[in-house]
């Protein structure tokens, strides 16, 4: 199975639950979005982003979430990910690099939603 981490910024604020946001590629598909999180005792684990939306002709608001029915694969992704985010800490690389406009052609920033210290 091919995992590649197609990115992994790390978050500055050390005092908040999130401690980075990642994309990652599996087999072709890719997913961007995903949560490395700190629980309160220290424990990582990943949290992977939610898509909400109303329904057509009602207020019934639909959640959307992404599941592994394969543990394995889940495990795999996991331990992927949380090494890849382990290796950057260590070398204290919290650095993102800026998107240079000039060779990205209409590409147009709609929504930003930054972290505290970001």
């Amino acid at each position: 199975m091919s995992i590649q981490v197609k990115s992994l910024g790390l978050v500055k604020n050390e005092e908040i639950e999130i401690k980075a946001i990642a994309s990652l590629e599996v087999e072709g598909m890719r997913i961007d979005g995903i949560r490395v999180n700190e629980s309160e005792n220290g424990n990582l684990y990943l949290q992977f982003p939610e898509r909400k939306f109303k329904k057509r002709s009602t207020d019934e608001l639909i959640t959307t979430r992404l599941m592994f029915a394969d543990n394995d694969v889940f495990k795999k992704i996991s331990d992927t990910l949380i090494n890849a985010y382990k290796e950057k800490k260590e070398k204290g690389e919290f650095e993102v690099a800026d998107i240079e406009v000039d060779n990205k052609k209409g590409v147009t920033v709609t929504q930003a939603n930054p972290l505290n210290d970001q």
